[in-house]
């Protein structure tokens, strides 16, 4: 799978011209080892949920019987179960923190391959390469946002840590600048131009430099872009606790309230994250009303 991927992103940057450029060995390394680790990162995550689900469950299974004090079989049978989750979330932890720092380099190379495939289709199939790579760029931004978080390598109270975003926002702005061009007659240009900003980017965070994702020279008079990812978050998160209540105001029958609740729940996150909407789907679920 991992020399599949590699493969396939040494053939995309060929198509891209950038055939005198070797695949460094840390971003090769870095494929390699987010395929060894996927699976168990996904076991990390699918326990961590199930250990909080269990929680709560058991929490509310308990505020609503008004049986604060459960029998020896239910508080025996959630303390086994909960600490079998604990032990494979511990167990897998490590796997999920490489994972999380492989992701850069990762979407970096999925970005490379949409922007060759991008840049040798033709008619109406260009146009639709052409979103592809518009919304696989969208990702990368939000990655390079983060990664110094991602990465591992600053300390929580590291005092450049404002200069790590103010890098990370020049390199996004110069992302939407490139991608800008993309538009023009001819976007083969553009492509390459972006291909070539992504494995610099891949390059330099495998290696760690997450304050030097691309050439300062390269990124002298751009504004950077803000992260607002956490805002986003509280907006929707505001919205969609507060529709409920709204709803229960206008003495609505369950199933027309659960279905406007649903739908102004969805509505929320199509305006707020707009193509992204599905990866915030949690956000709608935990408000979800019922049992």
């Amino acid at each position: 799978m991992a020399d599949k991927q590699i493969a396939e992103l040494r053939t995309s940057l060929d198509r891209l011209h950038f055939d005198w450029w070797p695949l460094p060995l840390p971003v090769r390394a870095t494929l390699r080892r987010r395929v060894g680790t996927a699976l168990w990162a996904t076991l990390h995550v699918v326990a961590v949920a199930f250990l909080v689900d269990t929680g709560l469950v058991y929490l509310a299974g308990a505020v609503l019987s008004g049986n604060l004090s459960p029998g020896p079989f239910a508080v025996v049978a959630f303390i086994v179960w909960a600490a079998f989750l604990s032990f494979v979330a511990g167990a897998t932890r490590e796997a999920f923190v490489w994972t999380r720092r492989c992701i850069v380099v990762m979407h970096c190379a999925e970005t490379i391959k949409a922007c060759a495939e991008a840049h040798r289709a033709g008619g109406s199939r260009r146009t639709e390469e052409l979103r592809t790579v518009s919304a696989s760029l969208r990702i990368v931004e939000e990655c390079v946002q983060r990664a110094y978080l991602l990465r591992g390598t600053v300390p929580r109270k590291f005092p450049r840590r404002g200069e790590l975003r103010r890098h990370a926002g020049q390199v996004v702005a110069k992302l939407r600048a490139a991608e800008s061009q993309l538009d023009s007659g001819e976007p083969g240009d553009a492509l390459e131009e972006l291909a070539g900003h992504m494995a610099t980017i891949a390059e330099q965070y495998a290696a760690g430099h997450v304050g030097a994702l691309l050439p300062a020279a390269s990124l002298t008079g751009l504004s950077p872009v803000r992260d607002r990812e956490l805002l986003r978050v509280g907006v929707s998160v505001v919205v969609v606790a507060g529709v409920p209540v709204a709803v229960s105001l206008l003495h609505l029958p369950e199933l027309a309230a659960a279905t406007m609740v649903s739908a102004a729940g969805v509505l929320t996150l199509l305006t707020v994250f707009k193509q992204r909407w599905h990866h915030y789907l949690p956000v709608a679920e935990f408000f979800k009303p019922g049992p």
